[in-house]
């Protein structure tokens, strides 16, 4: 959840407005004086209001339930020290961030956690005592809202998130009293294909008082705004620059809706963002899970008593997925399946860890590999939430070492839901024959719930070298230059990029050629009487209506991939996942008039 602040406003002289801090008054006082100067006129019109002060005031106060309500809805922080260590976790020096987090609960109607029947918990010392409390139980676990800090160890208790059902009795005050959440999404692609701009779709359900706007950076620095076009309902659509290989681009998508104002995808931005390698990918790994395909489930000193990985259709539960991730696919890898209708944590991770083990992949025909995984984890539900993680971890050796590739949890996605993670393989690890992932899920604290799942596993290899395709039926027969004619293509394999440039070498000068193609190949000595090897099978078509000449021992061309080549026997143009297969036929002298072609060269474009 992201709580919005749209207004900051930090006294820094002696003459602020605010007398209580000087005069020894406590957080109550404090919290009467900045009700009277700010009743009914909130800046921005803002919900809540809330002061935070670094005088020694005894700690926090606010009023309870106040977000349907202009006249109390006010928080007042102090003793703030500036003392939080970042980022956030439980730790002793929390109480910035606790009585801020602590009286903001409290204006969206959430009472102390010993206040509840039965209490959360029992935290509260002797005169503290919620109605159904009878006795002082400290815990190392205590919750937002409680008192935990009162017992040894101090803020140290306090973790760093609401109890549930505290959580519960927020989010309801909040979807009686605030406006809809507004629901946005957008396209983050992770690979910019060079120079070919890249089509991007915002998808929300508000209604914003302006276009909604891509911002572009090629370098990650002075941001362009770029406005978006109107498509079907709810749909705003925009191009991403054309990257060149240089480049280190970054985005981010923003938006004014009238209710909730400014809205930016990612959340935090433009301090947080969007970026993209540029480049032309090849696909060497892709799972997606359905067959079994070498994948590992447990491995020795696991000990989870249940909640094992295994590959099935998921059963879905509040904290298990219902479906893979796969458009068209139904399996998955899952901690554990529950019996259709069961109950929450009937198979969930229990007692220790569970390890899953892709295969070892041989990447060394890469050099710039992008790792990418879809992955499911689940621990804020059961009695102790966001206790546990799940860890991945990578291996260049087969296994024998691993690197931290990402901690999932113990807040940080873990409400469940399918969400990718990408990584680029060399900022962990080497490129080798060697490398693996491992996925480990745990459940080492207290009873929580806890589940996982890990689903359509790609690998690709994403480099800005322009050579495309690869050469067969090679070397051809040698023409009068004294050499082979040898083919390359250089551009990109992306098919609707239509960037492909085809050059021959080591022709002799003058000559009459033309490109021709197949989306099979052959081997044909001496067709017609030609002294060189037909490298293509039929049907064979033509991307130039009309001869070229080579001069200076070449000759290139362009195809234009968005055309049906000539003849029109293939009906249609190249698409993506299609392989095709060019060759150039040339006349030649040698010594008497005859012909000759070069070797061929197979493309799968993507």
């Amino acid at each position: 959840t992201v709580l919005t602040h749209p207004y900051l406003n930090i006294p820094t002289l002696g003459n602020d407005p605010w007398t209580t801090q000087e005069t020894g008054g406590n957080s109550v006082d404090l919290l009467y004086e900045f009700q009277a100067a700010w009743v009914g006129n909130i800046p921005n019109g803002c919900v809540t209001a809330h002061f935070m002060s670094g005088a020694s005031l005894g700690g926090g106060v606010a009023w309870l339930g106040v977000l349907c309500n202009d006249t109390f809805n006010f928080a007042v922080s102090g003793n703030i020290g500036a003392g939080v260590n970042f980022p956030v976790v439980q730790q002793p020096s929390n109480w910035d961030f606790m009585v801020c987090a602590h009286e903001l609960g409290h204006n969206f109607n959430s009472p102390h956690t010993h206040d509840f029947c039965p209490p959360l918990d029992e935290c509260a010392p002797s005169g503290y005592f919620g109605s159904c409390q009878t006795q002082q139980v400290c815990t190392s676990a205590g919750t937002i809202m409680s008192y935990c800090h009162l017992c040894s160890g101090g803020t140290a208790n306090i973790t760093t998130f609401f109890h549930p059902t505290a959580a519960g009795v927020m989010t309801q005050h909040a979807i009686a009293c605030l406006d809809t959440y507004v629901d946005a999404s957008a396209d983050a692609p992770s690979i910019l294909v060079p120079g070919v701009p890249t089509p991007v779709t915002l998808t929300t359900t508000a209604v914003p008082t302006s276009p909604p706007s891509l911002h572009y950076s090629a370098t990650g620095t002075g941001f362009q705004a770029i406005s978006m076009t109107p498509g079907a309902p709810g749909t705003w659509s925009a191009d991403i620059p054309a990257a060149a290989c240089s480049d280190t681009p970054a985005f981010y998508y923003s938006l004014d809706d009238p209710s909730c104002g400014p809205i930016f995808l990612p959340a935090g931005a433009p301090a947080a963002v969007y970026t993209a390698l540029v480049g032309n990918s090849i696909t060497s790994v892709f799972d997606d899970c359905e067959a079994p395909s070498g994948w590992t489930a447990g491995v020795p000193g696991d000990d989870a008593t249940t909640g094992i990985w295994e590959r099935v259709s998921p059963e879905g539960t509040q904290a298990a997925p219902g479906t893979d991730h796969s458009p068209s696919g139904t399996q998955c890898w899952v901690t554990g399946q529950g019996a259709p209708g069961g109950s929450l944590g009937a198979n969930d991770v229990d007692g220790g860890s569970t390890t899953l083990l892709t295969p070892i992949y041989d990447l060394t025909g890469g050099s710039n590999p992008l790792i990418s995984y879809w992955r499911w984890y689940s621990n804020d539900t059961g009695g102790s939430p966001a206790a546990d993680t799940m860890t991945v971890d990578i291996s260049d050796d087969g296994g024998a070492s691993w690197v931290s590739l990402e901690v999932v949890g113990p807040t940080q996605d873990s409400s469940g839901g399918w969400i990718e993670a990408i990584f680029t393989l060399t900022d962990f690890v080497n490129v080798t024959s060697q490398v693996q992932l491992r996925f480990v899920a745990s459940d080492l604290g207290a009873g929580s719930i806890v589940e996982a799942a890990i689903d359509d596993l790609w690998i690709k290899d994403v480099s800005c070298n322009s050579s495309v395709g690869s050469n067969y039926c090679t070397p051809a027969v040698s023409n009068s230059s004294g050499s082979p004619a040898g083919i390359g293509g250089t551009g990109s394999d992306v098919a609707l990029a239509n960037n492909l440039t085809l050059t021959v070498s080591d022709l002799p000068n003058g000559q009459f050629s033309y490109f021709i193609a197949s989306q099979s190949q052959g081997s044909t000595p001496n067709p017609g009487g030609s002294q060189g090897v037909l490298c293509l099978g039929a049907p064979i078509a033509r991307f130039n209506a009309s001869v070229l000449v080579v001069s200076g021992g070449q000759v290139s061309l362009s195809p234009d991939l968005g055309q049906v080549p000539l003849p029109p026997t293939f009906a249609h143009t190249v698409v993506a996942g299609e392989s095709w297969n060019f060759q150039l036929w040339f006349r030649d002298n040698n010594p008497g008039p005859t012909s000759n072609f070069s070797d061929g060269l197979t493309i799968t474009f993507q």
